[in-house]
C-alpha cells in the first residue's frame, strides 16, 4: 500500500501535476495509485521528498509523517 493518492489530494495536487512532476502520465500515476503498476524505489523517495514525509510514511509502513527527531537534533547527537 502507498498513500500516493491520501497526500496528492492532501496537498491539493492532481494526477497531472504529479505527472508532469515525475515526467510521466497522468494514467501511470492512476496506476500507481491503484496498485496496478508499483513504485520503483527513485519514484517512492522522490515523491516522499515532495510530500515532506518519510518513506516509511509513504509506503504505509509508519504512521508518523515525519521523523521523530528533527534534521538539527541529529546533528547534534552526532557532533556529540
Amino acid at each position: 500500500m502507498n498513500r500516493l493518492k491520501e497526500l496528492r489530494q492532501r496537498d491539493g495536487y492532481q494526477q497531472a501535476d504529479i505527472a508532469k512532476f515525475l515526467k510521466t502520465t497522468r494514467q501511470t500515476v492512476s496506476n500507481y495509485e491503484t496498485g496496478i503498476r508499483g513504485l520503483d524505489i527513485d519514484t517512492v523517495c522522490r515523491l516522499s521528498n515532495l510530500f515532506g514525509v518519510t518513506v516509511d510514511y509513504f509506503l504505509g509502513r509508519s504512521d508518523m509523517p515525519s521523523p521523530e527527531i528533527s534534521e538539527e537534533e541529529w546533528a547534534l547527537v552526532a557532533a556529540w
